[in-house]
């Protein structure tokens, strides 16, 4: 689901709910709650999801790698990676 999927959902939703809220607003706050997250990502902070699962930075080490191509050995650096781990609500649901 992109942004606009995901605005239009939320603006059904909203109807349904007779919340006033244009697709302009929810876009604003789509927008705002993404950089929330991200803002807690790259803090080290992490982000937890209730019912979803986290969001959390893990480093990667530097290892050795083989070129497919030329066989040659490269370098691969550290680097620090995002890592989703599932709340157990979700994978429960997704194994009904």
């Amino acid at each position: 689901m992109n942004k606009e999927e995901m605005v239009n959902q939320l603006y059904g939703e909203c109807s349904n709910a007779k919340i006033g809220l244009t697709k302009t607003d929810l876009s604003k706050i789509y927008n705002i709650f993404m950089e929330i997250i991200k803002k807690g990502i790259v803090s080290k902070e992490g982000v937890r999801l209730h019912g979803i699962g986290t969001l959390s930075t893990v480093l990667r080490q530097a290892r050795k790698c083989r070129n497919p191509q030329t066989g040659n050995l490269i370098d691969v650096p550290a680097k620090t990676g995002v890592k989703f781990s599932a709340s157990s609500t979700l994978t429960d649901l997704l194994n009904e």
